[in-house]
């Protein structure tokens, strides 16, 4: 544990990153905000498909 903190003190003695190396590696989060809503949509149109047939089932299963 001793070692982590010794590693990562030694990161912040690097000091902080270039503006532009920062814009690189937060460009892929910016990505995935984009894409991840999509993801959710079709998930929940999939849910909503498979919902009404489970809905059914136990209709059968009680009569």
């Amino acid at each position: 544990m001793e070692e982590d903190l010794i590693e990562n003190l030694g990161d912040l003695d690097e000091g902080l990153p270039e503006p532009s190396d920062l814009l690189t590696t937060m460009s892929p989060w910016r990505r995935r905000e984009e894409i991840l809503p999509l993801f959710n949509e079709e998930e929940s149109h999939r849910a909503a498909k498979e919902e009404p047939q489970s809905l059914l089932l136990s209709f059968f299963l009680l009569s």
